[in-house]
């Protein structure tokens, strides 16, 4: 078999696997649970700073959508740390609970979760930046070059370019299940930077291959995306990275 095939196969396992370990063990209910309680969390966040402001009259303005920014990530990056842990616990077989979403806020656990934040959000903050770049381009071709800097257009080419390029920022997969499986910010680091063989173009072409299903939760006006598209995608993505992170550890032994 080619190297393309036997890519492609591996992709169907990832997702084979994920979708054998939702049906398992009601993981697919408590998933759904975790993630709606930590979308809650975030938005009555949003809504408690947003009321505020109303009630002070406070005027928009950069500063305050600063401010506001900043209290979502410190409240929604270790709720979304600890939802990514309950997908490799159930990819590994691990029993889970609704509550370990909140593990991030345990005692020792949140200086490590908002690092591991931080690292992702700059990767995905310069894979942005190219993928926008591209697809700035290619509008420029139909819009010209007076158009609004950050047109429809633009964006919903940014957001079709990003996956293709996302396999030259690989750490953004790798980096949450090193991080769970070593324990440690460090160690998680250092392995989430080391590449192998054709990574780069198997996580671009895994990510490309959740376009039919994205496509889908659009029409299902989001529905399909908190009960079928975001646990399929995190825990395949686990998978996906457990597999990368074993080939690392092998060719180092």
């Amino acid at each position: 078999m080619s190297r393309l095939g036997d890519m492609k196969e591996r992709r169907l396992f990832f997702k084979w696997s994920a979708r054998r370990v939702m049906s398992e063990k009601g993981n697919l209910l408590r998933f759904i649970g975790a993630s709606l309680i930590a979308l809650a969390i975030t938005e009555a966040v949003k809504f408690t700073f947003e009321t505020v402001c109303t009630f002070l009259d406070a005027s928009v303005s950069t500063p305050l959508i600063a401010a506001e920014s900043f209290l979502i990530f410190i409240v929604g990056a270790p709720l979304f740390i600890g939802l990514s842990r309950m997908a490799y616990l159930m990819s590994v077989g691990e029993r889970t609970d609704v509550s370990d979403v909140l593990w991030s806020f345990e005692r020792g656990n949140l200086r490590s979760s908002y690092i591991i934040s931080l690292v992702w959000l700059a990767d995905f903050f310069f894979l942005f930046a190219f993928s926008f770049a591209m697809g700035k381009g290619i509008a420029y071709a139909f819009e010209g070059i007076y158009s609004e800097f950050f047109s429809p257009l633009s964006l919903i080419l940014t957001a079709l370019v990003i996956p293709f390029f996302s396999g030259a920022f690989s750490r953004m997969l790798m980096l949450p299940t090193a991080f769970f499986e070593s324990g440690k910010v460090s160690t998680s680091l250092a392995i989430s930077k080391k590449t192998v063989g054709g990574q780069a173009l198997e996580i671009s072409a895994f990510n490309v291959s959740f376009f039919p299903a994205l496509m889908f939760s659009v029409l299902s006006l989001g529905i399909s995306f908190f009960v079928y598209l975001l646990p399929l995608y995190m825990i395949s993505s686990h998978i996906c990275a457990s597999y990368f992170t074993g080939r690392l550890t092998s060719e180092k032994i």
